[in-house]
């Protein structure tokens, strides 16, 4: 029955998004896309009667899921240098990241958004695409898309696994609707223990189930030289090649901007010439009003100059996909999403680049992680602005203890890693199984 009213309700969709989307620019944009359609820059056909290069879709729903899939893609790339990777968002902003950061310069990548979950749409778009292996990160349970994929004898791999809390009640109540779209999972490969529990008591059999850890904690820069490239020159138009301190505030998110803006403006009594870079978890919502401290003196990333100038104070990272980019600009890392009802976020991306990391109580999303930089002393706990000053204020002013405190966060991180590995070997187990060609 709620498989019936799935149905419905995505017909009703559809048929707004065909009637409304060609009238609204922000719709239009990707519409052929989200009814099962090709961009316009794809694939060249294969050449006579040669068969298509093995496909691997992969589904990364928003750009924090990209920046996850990141150093899979080049795995699975390096592993089979003959295949190619179809990576698909839901939002547009994800895929725009993908584009920039994955198929940029990559001709064995390309992008595209989701296609619609009803009817027809996500057949016609396996029918063309051909892939041999479906990965899909986090838990995205699109119900058309997964059935389409079981009886088109698409394996369907999970990695990132995770069920939170509130979901997992949810799916309990669906457990019996849930039943035939679970079917089509090979194998779910989750993030912890407690993630493998829930997806047993949702329905999935026990040996379809492993603890992988996360990808998100890949330790996705070395050897990246594109990456590396990026980075020097977000050092260089910051100031940090020329001796300037950078403090980075990440993921920050509603009043959590006021709390580090009060710390700020207490660091740069002690160092005038600190350069604090703010990025909030939504840019779009950020009240440019609270800088009214800094007249003059802040600039948005988006339009700042090639150099930014010595009496900037702030510099608001108002672009998707670039965060991780940037921490390694900082002496000193503080972490959003810790300092209200909101988990934390990624406490370990600083930390790859062997910077100190300060963050508030709410860990519950990333307790794991918190609590080992605790114990390594590569991590601090602040519960108020009073608190994230201090903590800040004394890395700063001793590069001794910011050092070893930066060692110990990337020591910690190191132990985090290995997830892609994980996921690649499953991947390629599921490709060259029995009855499968490479």
């Amino acid at each position: 029955m709620l498989l019936i009213i799935y149905e419905v309700l995505g017909a009703v969709v559809a048929a707004a998004l065909g009637l409304v989307g060609p009238l609204v620019p922000a719709l239009r944009c990707g519409l052929a896309e989200r009814f099962g359609g090709r961009p316009a820059d794809w694939w060249p056909p294969a050449a006579g009667g040669d068969a298509p290069a093995e496909t691997v879709w992969i589904h990364a729903a928003s750009v924090g899921e990209v920046r996850a899939a990141a150093p899979l893609v080049g795995e699975l790339l390096r592993r089979r240098p003959g295949a190619r990777v179809l990576v698909s968002t839901f939002t547009a902003s994800g895929r725009r990241v993908a584009a920039r950061t994955l198929a940029d310069g990559e001709p064995r990548v390309r992008c595209l958004l989701l296609p619609l979950d009803w009817g027809w749409i996500p057949a016609r778009v396996i029918r063309r695409e051909r892939p041999a292996l479906f990965i899909l990160l986090e838990t995205e349970l699109w119900p058309v898309l997964l059935t389409s994929l079981r009886r088109a004898r698409v394996p369907v791999l999970i990695a990132n696994g995770r069920i939170s809390p509130r979901s997992f009640g949810r799916y309990r109540l669906m457990r019996g609707a849930l039943r035939p779209v679970l079917e089509a999972i090979t194998l779910a490969l989750v993030r912890t223990t407690e993630d493998a529990g829930r997806y047993r008591h949702i329905g999935l059999a026990a040996s379809r189930v492993r603890v992988a850890g996360n990808l998100k904690h890949a330790a996705r820069h070395g050897g990246d030289l594109a990456g590396e490239r990026r980075r020097d020159a977000i050092r260089e138009r910051l100031g940090v090649a020329a001796g300037r301190t950078v403090l980075v505030a990440g993921s920050v998110r509603g009043a959590e901007s006021d709390l580090v803006l009060a710390a700020f403006r207490r660091l740069r009594e002690t160092d005038p010439a600190l350069l604090l870079v703010l990025a909030p978890r939504h840019p779009e919502r950020f009240d440019a009003e609270k800088l009214g401290a800094w007249p003059g003196s802040w600039v948005r990333w988006s339009s700042a100059p090639r150099a930014i100038p010595p009496e900037t104070a702030v510099v608001v990272l108002d672009t998707l996909g670039e965060l991780a980019d940037f921490y390694a600009s900082a002496a000193v890392a503080c972490v959003g999403g810790t300092w209200g009802e909101h988990g934390g976020h990624n406490l370990l991306e600083p930390a790859y680049h062997g910077v100190p990391v300060v963050f508030g109580p709410d860990i519950d999303q990333v307790e794991d992680e918190g609590r080992a930089l605790l114990a390594a002393g590569g991590g601090f706990q602040a519960g108020d602005a009073d608190a994230v000053f201090e903590r800040c204020r004394t890395l700063l002013a001793d590069p001794r203890a910011r050092a070893a405190a930066g060692r110990g966060a990337l020591a910690v991180a190191a132990t985090f890693s290995g997830a892609v590995e994980t996921v690649a070997d499953a991947a390629g187990d599921i490709l060259d199984g029995p009855g499968r060609t490479p």
